[in-house]
């Protein structure tokens, strides 16, 4: 797995467009932080919606 992630940066470091942009926003590494951080906010934002939900239901639950 590692070898492939060198050949990635490789090819980005010797491609004729690629390489003039910066390396920290090209390859597997740069798209997995960034779907990390997307992931991470989404979560985020819905998580308090999804507590009160399951707070609603734990409410409605008889457990006679």
């Amino acid at each position: 797995m590692r070898w492939a992630l060198e050949q990635e940066k490789l090819y980005f470091s010797k491609h004729p467009v690629y390489s003039t942009m910066p390396q920290n926003v090209l390859g597997t590494e740069a798209l997995t932080q960034k779907l990390s951080t997307v992931m991470f906010h989404h979560i985020r934002s819905f998580l308090p919606k999804i507590i009160k939900e399951i707070q609603e239901r734990v409410k409605g639950i008889d457990v006679t």
